[in-house]
């Protein structure tokens, strides 16, 4: 019993230290195609009035109150 719980343990001790030796190259890409011009975007994001109908982090918050 004992000689296999020592040989997962040293498994999955070599598979951790593998991993540390790893590069951590990780890229997250994401992109929007908006169907308006340069300008029409600026201004809805200049007016802080119509933030909340465009925001992301206010479609999450449906419940969200601003003054």
């Amino acid at each position: 019993m004992w000689i296999l719980a020592g040989l997962i343990g040293s498994i999955l001790l070599a598979a951790f230290i593998y991993l540390a030796y790893q590069k951590g190259r990780l890229r997250v890409h994401r992109s929007l195609e908006i169907d308006a011009t340069v300008e029409e975007v600026f201004d809805a994001v200049l007016d802080l009035k119509s933030w909340s109908l465009w925001s992301p982090w206010l479609m999450h918050e449906p419940d969200t109150h601003i003054e």
